[in-house]
């Protein structure tokens, strides 16, 4: 996954109500018997609702057989991608939904220095750990590919994939005109039940 860092709450069951911070302590510079005047942080609150995310495939006799025991191996751990990309792509989804200060782009050519400024700008009134992109391979390679300055040797991607000294990631769910960035151990992954669960059938089409 490129998104890397976000936090899981394991073993949830039904709905969950996460309390969210929304505004902050106010700290005055006071006189020396002053008392400075009371502030309280405000809250509110973020629900977590279960969704279902599955996936089926059937594996027939004539493959087992030509191959071995492998080949189902091979298709579980291509279930648990795909599941991977779908749980991000949801996230992501999610993230962009609730955020009004997203910064959307019609089109990769048309990004320079001063959108890349600009993703940084937008997390500038949030307490940040360490924020990173996400983005499609193509992406990434475009980014690479464009100067910062035209007819510049320097390019908006570094070659060890950094942007702007951030780090940047691939994930095989992004489209390749979509482009993310975030601090992404603000993000919470509730797990319910049991979590990711696999069941091979030996003997029937059963799904």
């Amino acid at each position: 996954m490129g998104v890397s860092g976000f936090r899981t709450l394991s073993g949830l069951h039904f709905n969950v109500s996460i309390p969210v911070q929304t505004t902050r302590n106010v700290v005055y510079q006071t006189g020396l018997n002053e008392a400075a005047t009371t502030s309280n942080p405000g809250f509110t609150a973020v629900t977590l609702s279960p969704v279902k995310i599955s996936g089926n495939t059937v594996v027939g006799k004539d493959l087992l057989t030509q191959c071995n025991d492998d080949i189902v191996a091979f298709v579980v751990d291509s279930l648990q991608k795909e599941i991977a990309y779908k749980i991000e792509d949801y996230m992501l989804g999610k993230v962009v939904a609730s955020n009004p200060t997203e910064i959307n782009y019609s089109a990769l050519s048309a990004i320079d220095w001063d959108d890349i400024l600009a993703f940084e700008a937008a997390l500038s009134t949030f307490d940040l750990g360490e924020p990173q992109y996400v983005m499609s391979a193509g992406a990434r390679s475009a980014l690479k590919g464009t100067p910062k300055v035209s007819a510049y040797p320097d390019f908006l991607c570094s070659a060890d994939n950094y942007i702007n000294g951030y780090k940047c990631n691939v994930s095989g769910c992004v489209g390749n005109d979509n482009i993310y960035f975030g601090d992404w151990d603000k993000l919470v992954l509730g797990i319910f039940g049991s979590g990711l669960e696999t069941i091979i059938n030996p003997y029937s089409y059963a799904k």
